[in-house]
């Protein structure tokens, strides 16, 4: 999502310090305690890559190439994970700052520095390709994205960006338990009130309402639970995650994966991937790391690498059809890990000195 989504390597959990960010978007540059859950990016951010780049494999537009369904019903899974470690990361990072009204200030600071900077880079450059191809935004939509604070999902200029109005709003709702622990309850009780009364509203405010946000509060619920399970039994919630993941692609063909569902299922898979983290049960991959550390830039550039590909390349496709999905999203992790080392990475460390 991201925070990952959001959305980097250095998961201590405060995107500023040392700590991680959302949609876990850090860099690799010190000890990683949660390994884990940086290795969970990565695969989430895949698995968004992977969504979308056999939805555009079977677009007549670009080649017109059948993949099983179910393939698709299994990336779909990547945007409820994102959310749900964005809360587990959030909380875990900010769980000493709730109640400390003098922190909030940091707090927003180095929220909008994990996201704003590359995001923008990004959306300039999207904006600059649009003018130049002669079709000019409105203005007020060209705000409204440059904002990530539009309530009214008013069209994405950078179509996996939508996202990120569910992160911005999230971490505001955050930052009132760090100004006043009852407030910060209070804003989230009345954010829940309010989807479940406008849900079906039309015209309504449909960042608010998406029931995708349950995703965070599952995620700041497998953070509250953590201390109270043995680290020892990480594998009981990441193995009933998992089937949970399974049943619902499964059951995929014939109804539409929900949310909720995902959202509990995601939060036991964060919960035993953070519980084995502590245990020390495994050693991640430094290319797993990376890619968690690169999943936001992913993430933001994937479509536009997709674009590109496919203007330049025509309708080329191998077979079987998954081929080219995965030589896609290759292509889209070599970009987006390219630019995070050599453009996201320096911004944040800057930003952060």
């Amino acid at each position: 999502m991201v925070g990952q989504g959001k959305a980097g390597g250095d998961f201590k959990g405060d995107g500023g310090s040392g700590r991680t960010g959302a949609r876990g978007l850090t860099t690799v540059s010190r000890p990683i305690p949660l390994p884990g859950l940086q290795a969970g990016r990565a695969f989430a951010a895949l698995f968004v890559v992977c969504f979308h780049a056999i939805g555009m494999w079977q677009n007549p537009k670009y080649g017109n190439i059948p993949v099983a369904p179910n393939w698709i019903m299994l990336a779909r899974i990547g945007v409820d994970f994102f959310f749900v470690l964005s809360g587990f990361i959030i909380l875990h990072a900010h769980m000493d700052d709730i109640g400390r009204p003098a922190g909030v200030g940091r707090y927003l600071r180095r929220r909008a520095v994990r996201v704003y900077p590359i995001y923008w880079i990004c959306l300039t450059l999207s904006v600059g390709a649009l003018v130049a191809m002669g079709t000019v935004p409105p203005l007020w939509d060209i705000a409204l994205n440059y904002g990530l604070m539009d309530p009214f999902f008013h069209p994405r200029i950078i179509v996996a960006a939508w996202t990120l109005f569910h992160e911005i709003l999230f971490y505001l709702a955050f930052a009132g338990l760090i100004i006043h622990r009852r407030l910060g309850i209070a804003l989230f009780g009345a954010w829940i009130l309010t989807a479940i009364v406008l849900f079906h509203h039309p015209g309504g405010p449909a960042t608010i309402t998406n029931p995708v946000n349950a995703c965070f509060l599952f995620g700041m619920i497998a953070r509250m639970a953590m201390p109270r399970i043995p680290t020892r039994a990480f594998f009981l919630p990441l193995a009933a995650g998992l089937v949970g993941f399974a049943a619902m692609t499964i059951v995929a063909a014939n109804f539409m994966l929900d949310d909720m569902v995902l959202g509990l299922a995601g939060g036991l898979v964060v919960l035993g991937l953070a519980l084995a983290d502590q245990a020390g049960a495994w050693k991640v991959p430094r290319l797993l790391l990376f890619l968690g550390a690169a999943s936001y830039v992913i993430y933001l550039i994937h479509y536009a690498v997709f674009s590109f590909a496919f203007r330049l390349l025509g309708s080329f496709s191998a077979r079987p059809a998954i081929l080219s999905v995965a030589a896609m999203m290759a292509l889209a992790a070599a970009a987006g890990g390219a630019i995070h080392w050599a453009i996201e990475r320096p911004i944040l460390r800057r930003l952060r000195s």
